[in-house]
C-alpha cells in the first residue's frame, strides 16, 4: 500500500503542469491587430500586455505588445524615462498568471511634461557604447532617479547599439546587467551598463554682481 501510495506521488509530482496560454501580437498603436493564441513554454508562466509610446523628434512612436514571459522578467506598472528635451518614452506593462488574461491593453500614464525641479545627466546615442556627455536634462512629472544604460536590442532582423543617459521614475532602475526580454520575445537585448541613483535639485544659475 505503502509503495503504492509512493508511485503515485511521484507520478504528480514529476507530471509536467499544463502549458499556461497568452495572447500575442506586436502592432503598432494602442491596440492589438490579428492577435493570436499561443501556448507559453514550460519556464513561462506569466501573460504580460505592453504599450509604449516614444518621441523621437520628429518622429512619434507607438507599440503594443503581448505574450508569454517568465514571471521574473515582468512587473506591472507604468514608467518613464527622458533621455533629452527631444528624447523621451512613456509606457505600462500589465502582468498575470491565468489563461489568456492579458487581452486588455493597459492605458498609457498621463504625459504632462511639468518639470519637477530634478535633472540628470544627459544622452543618448545610437551605434556606441560610451557617452561622455555633460548636459544636464529637466526630470518631469514622477521622474526622480538617473540611469546609465548601454547594451544592444534586437527586433526583427534590426540591432541597435546604444548607450543611453537621463531621467526615469524608479521602477526603471529594476532593470540589470544581462538579458532582456520583452512579452512574446517580440524584443530582446543584453545590457551591459546598468546604472541607477537618485536625482539631485537642478541648480539654480547664479548671477553675477556687477561690481560698482
Amino acid at each position: 500500500m505503502k509503495v503504492l501510495l509512493s508511485t503515485c506521488l511521484l507520478l504528480v509530482l514529476l507530471s509536467p503542469a499544463a502549458a499556461l496560454t497568452c495572447e500575442y501580437c506586436m502592432s503598432f498603436g494602442n491596440r492589438c491587430v490579428n492577435a493570436t493564441t499561443v501556448k507559453c513554454a514550460y519556464d513561462e508562466q506569466a501573460c504580460a500586455s505592453s504599450i509604449e509610446r516614444a518621441f523621437f523628434y520628429p518622429f512619434r512612436l507607438m507599440l503594443t505588445t503581448k505574450g508569454c514571459i517568465e514571471p521574473h522578467h515582468c512587473e506591472s506598472g507604468h514608467y518613464s524615462a527622458t533621455f533629452r528635451n527631444d528624447v523621451n518614452m512613456q509606457g505600462n506593462t500589465y502582468c498575470c498568471h491565468t489563461d489568456n488574461c492579458n487581452h486588455v491593453t493597459p492605458p498609457l500614464p498621463t504625459q504632462r511634461n511639468e518639470p519637477n525641479g530634478l535633472e540628470c545627466p544627459s544622452c543618448f546615442r545610437l551605434y556606441r557604447n560610451e557617452c561622455h556627455s555633460q548636459r544636464m536634462v529637466s526630470c518631469t512629472d514622477e521622474e526622480d532617479h538617473c540611469f546609465n544604460y548601454a547594451g544592444s536590442i534586437e527586433v526583427a532582423e534590426f540591432n541597435l547599439q546604444m548607450v543611453t543617459r537621463g531621467c526615469a521614475t524608479q521602477n526603471v532602475c529594476h532593470l540589470r546587467r544581462g538579458l532582456l526580454f520583452t512579452p512574446g520575445d517580440v524584443a530582446t537585448g543584453n545590457i551591459t551598463t546598468a546604472n541607477c541613483y537618485p536625482a539631485e535639485e537642478e541648480e539654480e544659475e547664479e548671477e553675477e554682481e556687477e561690481e560698482e
